[in-house]
């Protein structure tokens, strides 16, 4: 029975189950996560826990009648866009909260009065927020922290509570465990790192224990009831771990699963084997190419994968894009993006105009939930239909305060269906999960995924207000230590394991983290890209399973058995034979030491031998990618347009699918908002210049109402607008004024007709700017602008205006020589038996004929 009066708090509740696990014929142990164990441990008398869609409308209301919310901080008074975004205040006062700070603490921290004016507004917001949640008896995580009780009965049920710290914790769960300490005998069990030196100076004041004695690279028990500090272990430092780089994102699949194989052949089980995801949508990739259901995925699967929610998108997305949608039969072979989608989806002519004819009417909660009974009607999933279900509770609650359209509920039904997982069924027994899941967690394999610097570690976009400067005055958790605590959890990850490996993108636009310096890092050569790429352009030879059931050469205890023998061209790129060894069908070029470099004799257990089986393929790309298009063209026999320079100039084989076969880019569902973004903001300014010759953000603001752009979407561009008349302001001063705008023009250069579209031309005394707006990436050594400057006619400025981050005029760096050298190209090849085979040019994630292209997913 002495088990029963022992309490073990841990931070996630994988680690529970490992726990758990460790207890065969005896009493399991209580355990609970630190979330559990305080929803228990704090009482709040006279109060009730108040419901997230009532504190949504609360903190509306506090914001509403604080006047300068709305008008300096844009703080969105109508209810519909505040919905859509208030996550930042919620998570902004909540961690004032737990840090057992104020407003006025932050106020006396900005000495240099930075954030005065908006911190007076939130603190005026966050104490009108408190006082509606005392009218009405109600509380939540943001008011908990000042009014809680400690739960003394519950405390003291237990003998010992040991507690498990794997990161910070808040100085209100510091507050809370050191009173507990008080009570019953309280042991913190932790690790220490040159990381988290943070954590090591928070014990040291809570226990009265010098810094000293927290030696690094140790583990240890404290005993904050008897300020007794136990060391209980040592830590690896400076671990050996493999390191690769792949010019392609996808490759690094193919490197999990290949190393995968090779840990298990080495005698590691695969349930003790995790790849971790620093970036956990990388996830998507990785479960495309698990053809063989190697992987279990700890984050699970998103919602948005669901019929449902595909449908609701796909439906919402075309009427609010003013998208054609006819999904009669006799339309099949016309049939867009969207009206394929739909129809494969199984949503019929019907339901879409109940939805596209009531849009913008006024929607009761009754005919909203009526209409997503029909499209849970075409929901296969049981547990994808239970938690819609459970969401439109949510709804329900939010209908019974406001009035909503159908466009706005759908709008924010959507939000919240997006943020949530499905549990993964199915999956095989190497976990993968993001760096957060893996915390306390030990694995004797781990690969690491995408350690590029902008990932890892991960830079976080919750501080919205204050700077790093202000933060760290005034005791909140800085830029620093957020980073550093991220580092102390793969340093643990890879410090814990017999084997690592991490691989990370090397290309223009990646880098790998400079954390990688941390380790001690043996550069993996034994195959080359196109040998990984090899295993995705073949298909697999036999899909197995880690468990038994499905690969038929491993028994239930993953040991091998006996098969018939196979040619050295029908064996594995990633085959060992019993000793560890790869298969001498493959190159001793590209053979790597592993074991040799880790100083370990090679593994003699013949566990999992053949665990993975693809087919060896040349290491090339397939044939279609390969082959040539040769074709007679004549370029210049109607006006050249810069699009079809450029394109050929990128990409010989998407200007052949574009241009010569006519092959029109894809409408996708997904794309389709993100572009509609950067258009509106085009279209807003070819209005706004069409009327006005000087730029004023109220009257603008006026024009975007007129395109009935989304509330948030107006929101963001006003915004940003701020910095756009900076720029124009001081154009206007210096004597510029806009001309032309949309302007279309043909003329003649280097003996070609060419003609286009200017999104701008300016004009000051007798100086001419030609200007092209661009509201996503962009090369300033385009010749799209000398381009502009031949169709004009004459020298002038070129500008990109740079609308997606700056906001401001970025001078073209090529010239109208260079656009001469790419005619006189054209011309030298034109009417003749043209290669349009070359698929080359740095091309974007999202390109068009990237299937066909560069043979993706």
């Amino acid at each position: 029975m002495q088990n029963l009066d022992k309490l073990y708090i841990f931070t996630n509740s994988r680690k529970i189950r490992e726990f758990n696990a460790k207890f065969q014929n005896e009493l399991v142990p209580k355990a609970m996560t630190i979330a559990q164990f305080e929803q228990k441990a704090v009482l709040v008398p006279g109060r009730f826990e108040a419901d997230e869609a009532y504190a949504l409308v609360l903190m509306q209301r506090a914001c509403a009648s604080v006047r300068e919310a709305s008008e300096r901080l844009r703080i969105p008074s109508e209810f519909f866009a505040f919905l859509k975004n208030n996550d930042y205040l919620f998570s902004f006062f909540k961690e004032l909260a737990i840090s057992k700070k104020s407003v006025a603490d932050l106020k006396f921290s900005d000495i240099y009065a930075d954030y005065e004016e908006h911190l007076g507004i939130l603190e005026a917001v966050l104490a009108r927020y408190k006082e509606l949640l005392a009218a009405e008896n109600l509380y939540d995580g943001i008011a908990l922290p000042e009014i809680y009780r400690l739960n003394g009965g519950f405390v003291r049920e237990f003998r010992e509570i040991y507690l498990e710290v794997d990161g910070f914790l808040s100085e209100f769960e510091w507050e809370l465990f050191s009173e507990i300490a008080k009570l019953t005998t309280l042991k913190i069990i932790f690790q220490t790192s040159k990381f988290n030196k943070k954590l090591i100076l928070k014990l040291a004041e809570i226990s009265g224990i010098d810094s000293s004695e927290f030696s690094l690279y140790g583990e240890f028990e404290l005993n904050l009831s008897s300020r007794e500090l136990k060391k209980t272990g040592v830590l690896r430092k400076n671990p050996l771990v493999l390191k690769r780089s792949f010019s392609a994102r996808s490759l690094q699949a193919a490197y999990a699963m290949a190393k995968a194989s090779e840990f298990v052949a080495d005698g590691i089980k695969p349930e003790n084997i995790a790849v971790i995801l620093p970036d956990e949508s990388f996830a998507e990739i990785l479960r495309l190419h698990d053809r063989g259901k190697m992987f279990n995925f700890a984050m699970g699967e998103s919602f948005t994968r669901t019929r449902f929610f595909q449908i609701l998108k796909c439906i919402v997305t075309a009427i609010n894009d003013k998208i054609r949608v006819n999904l009669s039969e006799d339309n099949y072979a016309n049939f867009n993006e969207f009206e394929f989608n739909l129809h494969e989806l199984g949503a019929g002519s019907e339901l879409f105009a109940k939805f596209k004819n009531g849009f913008e009417a006024p929607c009761s909660f009754e005919d909203f939930r009526a209409l997503m009974e029909e499209i849970l009607a075409l929901e296969s999933d049981p547990a994808a239909a239970q938690k819609t279900r459970e969401e439109l509770f949510y709804a329900q609650s939010l209908a019974r305060y406001f009035s909503f359209t159908l466009r706005q509920i759908c709008e924010i039904f959507l939000i919240k269906l997006a943020r949530l997982r499905l549990d993964h069924v199915g999956g095989g027994k190497i976990g993968v999960m993001g760096v957060l899941e893996s915390r306390g967690l030990k694995f004797e394999g781990v690969i690491v995924l995408d350690f590029n610097d902008d990932l890892v570690p991960k830079r976080s976009v919750n501080e919205m207000f204050l700077s790093s400067r202000v933060r760290q005055k005034a005791g909140l958790i800085g830029y620093v230590d957020r980073e550093n605590l991220q580092r102390f959890y793969y340093e643990s990850l890879i410090g814990g394991a017999k084997k690592a490996a991490i691989c990370y993108v090397a290309n223009e636009e990646k880098i790998a983290s400079r954390f990688l310096g941390e380790f001690n890092a043996v550069e993996d050569a034994r195959f080359s890209d196109e040998s990984y790429a090899a295993l995705f352009n073949g298909e697999f030879a036999d899909e197995q399973k880690i468990d038994g059931e499905i690969n038929p050469h491993l028994d239930e205890r993953n040991e091998a058995k006996p098969k018939q023998a196979k040619t050295a061209k029908e064996r594995s790129l990633f085959e060992f034979d019993a000793h560890g060894e790869l298969d001498s069908g493959v190159n001793s070029t590209d053979k790597f030491d592993e074991n040799a470099a880790q100083n370990e004799t090679p593994s003699e257990n013949p566990q999992a031998l053949n665990f993975i089986k693809f087919t060896r393929k040349t290491p090339a790309k397939p044939k279609i990618f390969e082959q040539d298009i040769i074709v007679k063209h004549d370029f210049f026999a109607i006006p050249l347009s810069f699009s079809r320079l450029n394109t050929y100039l990128q990409c010989p084989r998407r200007y052949y699918y574009r241009y010569i076969l006519g092959v029109k880019p894809p409408v996708m569902p997904q794309t389709a908002s993100a572009a509609d973004l950067g258009n509106s903001l085009h279209r807003a300014l070819f209005e706004y210049y069409s009327k006005f010759d000087r730029f004023d953000l109220a009257k603008f603001e006026t024009v975007l109402r007129e395109l009935n752009t989304l509330p948030l979407e107006r929101e963001i561009t006003m915004i940003k607008m701020e910095k756009f008349k900076a720029v124009e302001d001081a154009r206007y001063e210096a004597g510029w004024r806009v001309q032309g705008l949309e302007k279309e023009l043909d003329s003649v250069f280097a003996g070609v007709r060419i003609t286009g579209k200017i999104d701008r031309i300016d004009v000051c005394g007798g100086e001419l700017a030609v200007i092209d707006y661009k509201s996503g990436k962009f090369d300033a050594k385009s010749l799209q602008l000398p381009f502009y400057e031949a169709l004009v006619g004459r020298p002038c400025e070129g500008y990109f205006y740079d609308l997606k981050d700056n906001m401001n005029l970025v001078a073209g760096e090529a010239s109208t020589e260079a656009l001469a050298e790419a005619i006189e190209q054209l011309k030298s090849i034109n009417d003749t038996p043209i290669n349009f085979g070359e698929a080359k040019g740095a091309m974007s994630e999202y390109e068009d004929y990237k299937i066909l292209v560069k043979g993706e997913l």
